[in-house]
């Protein structure tokens, strides 16, 4: 298995739009073999999505150099969704070229591309050898892992999932706050700790503490039941 981060995005209209945003954008793409089509499935978290996204669109000259050949865009509440159709994709025909399989999905953040492939040895060597060719020897940093052990999957699989567009939307002084709450038992019922001995734990008064869990999980339950209302 290659971990791959490509720092050059100015090929990619999702690369440019995550120059612009503060979140990481995650990216499902799947080849439509009978139309020869690519469907892309693009989240972002950051609430300024939506108007970066309007303004790129504009750009009809991104558009084109990025095989974009439909794309449109919803917000659910403050989550951005993208889904369009590409007419061709060389970062995925480079994967299908190279016999190498793409663990999706993979991300941008703030123009770098991070993904896993995997695949026999011999043909993540040729795979390499080709992506440095395209996309230029100083621009891509890679990391082989020679067992593929299930613990890297999964960590990986759970870092590019829904699960971190949710907590992108989270300050760090909230997860902090959230972390110490919940292993202090806050959450138990009965309480094994109180907002008070949360603060004392952290430097914090029992007021912010109060404020930061209520923030934070306003943020949570926002986007799961505005996910659960969509599907459902």
């Amino acid at each position: 298995m290659l971990n791959i981060k490509i720092k050059s995005s100015y090929r990619s209209f999702f690369g440019k739009l995550s120059e612009l945003v503060s979140s990481r954008i995650i990216i499902f793409t799947y080849r439509i073999p009978d139309l020869n089509y690519y469907y892309v499935l693009a989240l972002s978290s950051d609430p300024r999505a939506s108007k970066y996204m309007n303004n790129l669109i504009r750009q009809d000259k991104l558009l084109r150099k990025s095989k974009i050949i439909k794309l449109n865009h919803f917000l659910l509440r403050d989550l951005l969704v993208i889904h369009g159709l590409k007419s061709t994709c060389e970062f995925h025909k480079l994967i299908e070229d190279n016999n190498v399989s793409l663990l999706v999905p993979y991300t941008f953040y703030r123009g770098i591309r991070e993904y896993n492939v995997i695949g026999i040895r011999e043909d993540l060597e040729k795979y390499l050898k080709n992506v440095k060719s395209y996309y230029g020897d100083d621009l891509v940093e890679w990391q082989r892992y020679e067992d593929l052990k299930t613990p890297e999957l999964i960590k990986y699989m759970l870092k590019n999932s829904m699960l971190s567009v949710l907590m992108d939307k989270l300050t760090e002084q909230e997860i902090k706050v959230l972390k110490a709450a919940y292993y202090g038992g806050y959450f138990n019922y009965p309480k094994n700790s109180r907002q008070s001995d949360i603060g004392e734990q952290l430097n914090i008064s029992k007021v912010t503490i109060s404020i930061h869990i209520r923030k934070a999980l306003k943020k949570i339950l926002a986007d799961v039941l505005d996910i659960f209302s969509f599907i459902n």
